[in-house]
């Protein structure tokens, strides 16, 4: 069952991976979330789920559900990443035959416009260098550029 490959991998994670503490619980919470939400859509108890339910379709399903629910995409990467760790874990094992999580794709992750300035603090930026210098015309003339 695939509860006890979970407590194995993070076994395996902290004897012979070294992660440090906080990773070593964000794993074993996200793979457990995963277990659990396999066993809810399958109406069984986690500790029932087998290695044949970790495939592609449930971490897509699992994925849309952390969507719905508002997790931020860095958030649900993080989780798909602990995930693919641990099918690795279940391939390098012999448990799975080929990793679920490559035919998933990563979510996107929001990409701000940056801040710019607004006309009163780019008059100032602009009135800074003194002109009386060579120096000072030099550092208006780039900014007058930027």
């Amino acid at each position: 069952m695939l509860k006890e490959l979970s407590r194995a991998f993070v076994a395996f994670l902290r004897l012979n991976r070294g992660v440090s503490p906080n990773t070593l619980r964000a794993y074993d919470t996200d793979v457990t979330q995963f277990l659990e939400f396999i066993a809810a859509a399958k109406g069984v108890k986690p500790s029932q789920v087998a290695v044949a339910d970790f495939n592609a379709d449930h971490v897509r399903d699992f994925m849309g559900a952390l969507h719905y629910r508002g997790l931020t995409a860095a958030s649900a990467a993080r989780r798909l990443a602990a995930l693919r760790t641990f099918a690795r874990y279940l391939v390098r094992e012999g448990a799975l035959g080929d990793d679920p999580t490559q035919l998933v794709g990563a979510p996107k992750r929001e990409q701000s416009l940056p801040k710019h300035l607004g006309h009163a603090e780019m008059d100032a930026l602009l009135a800074a260098p003194d002109l009386s210098t060579i120096a000072g015309r030099r550092d208006r003339a780039v900014l007058e550029l930027f």
